[in-house]
């Protein structure tokens, strides 16, 4: 089984931390955790951050940039990515 965790995000740089606790959470033997970061700032704000981050962790991250500042949008582009 496979949960995708999707976060969205909007010039927060604690998304670092949020991604570190998903990181932390206790799963069932055979669970497996993707952390999906949908950043709706103009410009991809924090796809560094976020990469940066992955690559310290051990859930897997897929970063989303999806314009708008509209959480209407991050939300659906987080449904479309999981």
């Amino acid at each position: 089984m496979k949960i995708d965790i999707c976060i969205c995000t909007f010039r927060r740089p604690h998304i670092a931390e949020t991604l570190k606790s998903v990181d932390r959470l206790d799963r069932p033997e055979g669970v497996g955790l993707r952390a999906v970061v949908v950043d709706n700032d103009a410009t991809p704000s924090a796809e560094a951050l976020v990469q940066e981050t992955a690559a310290k962790i051990g859930v897997p991250v897929l970063y989303v940039h999806a314009p708008g500042a509209n959480i209407s949008i991050a939300r659906n582009a987080a449904l479309d990515a999981a």
